[in-house]
């Protein structure tokens, strides 16, 4: 939910549900989307420092916290190294 969908109308929704997280992606217009290629959503990036795409995940992450925090972890590490060099 949030691509292509007027803000006010997902923020409608989660208030009624009860949802307490932020919003990543409010795309009323569908043009973050088409640039990304986002197909299906829930869609996750991991960027890197720099501003690249190092990974992208389609779908629902059994346990997105975790997931999300190993990953981080080991994206914030490969920047540390120069590009093509081994930690």
């Amino acid at each position: 939910m949030g691509l292509g969908e007027d803000f006010d109308r997902i923020a409608d929704l989660l208030a009624e549900l009860g949802v307490k997280r932020p919003i990543v992606l409010a795309d009323r217009y569908g043009k973050v989307g088409a640039r990304y290629q986002v197909r299906f959503l829930p869609t996750t990036f991991l960027i890197s420092r720099e501003g690249r795409i190092r990974e992208v995940i389609r779908g629902e992450l059994p346990d997105f916290q975790r997931i999300i925090r190993e990953k981080a972890a080991a994206l914030s590490l490969e920047d540390s190294f120069p590009e093509g060099a081994e930690p």
